[in-house]
């Protein structure tokens, strides 16, 4: 298994102690220290005093080139017929790896495996809604595979250039459309057997790049496709490009809101623009929402 770490914390220690606690023995796992400010090391994590000595994990340190290379270099590193990725602030359930590498040993013809998930929010679990990933679900934004869940074939993983370098935030999602449109469908457990940890770091990111990386991955297989007369996946296409341009308008929004909640108006003007430009709709719908709360507003404050 992979582990691309930055600056990771005491994220490590949980993460890798979900490592140690799996109901299987036989695995390897590299963590790959991607330029972290203090270089990883193990034995001064506390917690994680059982790695003392345990061959199955090492670390690896290199310049800071980002997590798509961190990834693929963890994946050069290892020598398994199959790979796990595991983020440094995600964890596993006891039974995950043997619950998959069970899935994939039945279906021969699955590049590989994903499962349910969990959202972990400060004072609540939120389960994810269970999808079976497919390519054009997946394209259409209707499908998400958390890549903490994913064991893939390592000569599968290669075979489509494993994760892209370019992509700073939409690198996951790239990589799982790369391995549905080659391979087809994966094995799925439904189980939510990994829990991905919501806090303000993963929450911190840039939509515009996003939604440009979005655009540009569906756009590439929107060219195929149109090329190959593939209508229903472009017409998958078109559904995508239509959800990224409604989420990450209403993330841009959200950006004006705060903005404005703390007077930095050329800020949310900016936002605003690029919200604007991303979704004319959301941006209608959130003046109609802001008009009807200080219409309610105006009323509560005439009532005698």
């Amino acid at each position: 298994m992979v582990i691309p770490a930055y600056n990771p914390g005491q994220h490590l220690a949980r993460s890798l102690g979900s490592v140690l606690a799996q109901d299987m023995a036989d695995w390897e796992c590299v963590v790959v220290d991607d330029g972290s400010e203090q270089p990883v090391d193990l034995t001064a994590v506390p917690g994680l005093e059982a790695l003392a000595g345990d061959p199955r994990v090492r670390v690896h340190r290199q310049p800071n080139t980002g997590v798509s290379v961190a990834r693929n270099v963890g994946v050069a590193l290892t020598d398994s017929r199959w790979v796990a990725f595991l983020d440094q602030d995600d964890t596993w359930a006891p039974t995950k790896l043997r619950s998959q590498l069970g899935l994939l040993r039945a279906d021969e013809r699955a590049a590989f495996a994903h499962t349910g998930f969990v959202w972990r929010l400060a004072h609540a679990d939120l389960p994810a809604t269970p999808v079976h990933a497919t390519y054009r679900e997946s394209l259409a934004c209707r499908a998400y595979v958390l890549m903490s869940s994913l064991v893939v074939s390592r000569d599968h993983y290669t075979a489509v250039g494993g994760s892209d370098p370019l992509l700073a935030q939409q690198q996951d999602w790239a990589l799982v459309l790369d391995l549905l449109r080659a391979y087809g469908a994966p094995a799925y457990a439904p189980e939510p057997l990994v829990t991905y940890h919501v806090h303000e770091a993963n929450a911190s990111r840039n939509y515009r790049r996003a939604a440009a990386e979005a655009r540009a991955v569906l756009e590439a297989h929107g060219v195929a496709a149109d090329f190959d007369g593939d209508g229903d996946t472009v017409a998958a296409v078109r559904a995508g490009l239509a959800q990224v341009r409604r989420l990450h308008g209403e993330q841009a929004v959200e950006h004006a809101r705060a903005a404005r909640e703390s007077g930095e108006w050329g800020a949310v003007l900016d936002h605003l623009g690029a919200a604007v430009r991303l979704s004319p709709a959301v941006v209608t719908q959130a003046f109609t929402r802001f008009a009807v709360e200080q219409g309610r507003q105006a009323r509560n404050r005439v009532r005698p």
